[in-house]
């Protein structure tokens, strides 16, 4: 209820065409966040790639980083639970509604249920498999370091929203 009552604020603040321009925002985050989670191949070691990043922070030998990458080589099949068209159809409707005279956030709420359902569903599953194709891998040394790694990031405001 306290974000559809500011989100119908902000929109009752902002002139047309700042109304426009984070609707472009939400866009442009949306195609960021697909395109890093939803697009990013599992197995690409590319800087900047979950992969990547694992190797870099557990220092992951050469036939780690093989065994890795053959563990998560088979494409996922998109299925209802990961399709995101549900995401876009929310950020379209956010859109049209947002950019329009007259806003009420609660009219968004079954499409913007759906749209975080997706977002969570996808989320969840990818660190799954991602994780079940690590763990085995490691040496006791480096789960640990993972395991401290984790931790750590539960405590960073990005992780934990609210804080």
């Amino acid at each position: 209820m306290a974000t559809t009552d500011a989100l119908t604020k902000l929109h009752d603040a902002l002139a047309p065409v700042e109304r426009a321009a984070l609707v472009d925002k939400v866009r442009a985050h949306w195609e960021v966040w697909h395109r890093v989670n939803a697009d990013e191949k599992a197995t690409s070691n590319e800087k900047g790639t979950h992969l990547a990043e694992l190797s870099r922070l557990l220092s992951l030998a050469p036939d780690q980083l093989d065994t890795i990458t053959k563990a998560l080589s088979a494409d996922v099949p998109v299925t209802p639970q990961t399709d995101p068209k549900a995401v876009e159809a929310y950020i379209q409707a956010f859109g049209t509604a947002f950019q329009s005279d007259k806003f009420d956030a609660k009219s968004l709420a079954t499409t913007a249920t759906a749209a975080a359902g997706h977002v969570a569903r996808h989320g969840g599953a990818r660190l799954a498999r991602f994780c079940e194709a690590v763990t085995p891998v490691l040496t006791p040394l480096q789960r640990g370091e993972l395991a401290a790694h984790l931790r750590e990031r539960l405590n960073d405001q990005h992780a934990a929203p609210g804080k």
